[in-house]
């Protein structure tokens, strides 16, 4: 399983560019963040998540904020609740 923004995804062994196509994420104005490090674009095609893998996705609008964010509100990467 992969934690995907604090929920459990049955994810591992997809590659990222697998996992938002299936998920209907425009891969566009998204960004994938794994273990703590952020996955370049160019590499999503090429990295595959692992079982136990933590991941948070982000995408563009206002700024940048939390896909699924349990207080619902737009945050940008350095907000804090």
């Amino acid at each position: 399983m992969v934690t995907i923004n604090g929920e459990k995804i049955d994810a591992a062994g997809k590659t990222v560019a697998e996992y938002l196509a299936g998920a209907g994420y425009d891969d566009k104005r998204i960004a994938v963040e794994r273990n703590g490090e952020i996955v370049p674009k160019s590499q999503y095609a090429d990295t595959v998540f692992a079982d136990g893998d933590s991941c948070s996705l982000r995408t563009w609008g206002n700024g940048l904020r939390n896909i699924n964010c349990p207080c619902k509100s737009r945050h940008r990467q350095t907000d804090t609740h």
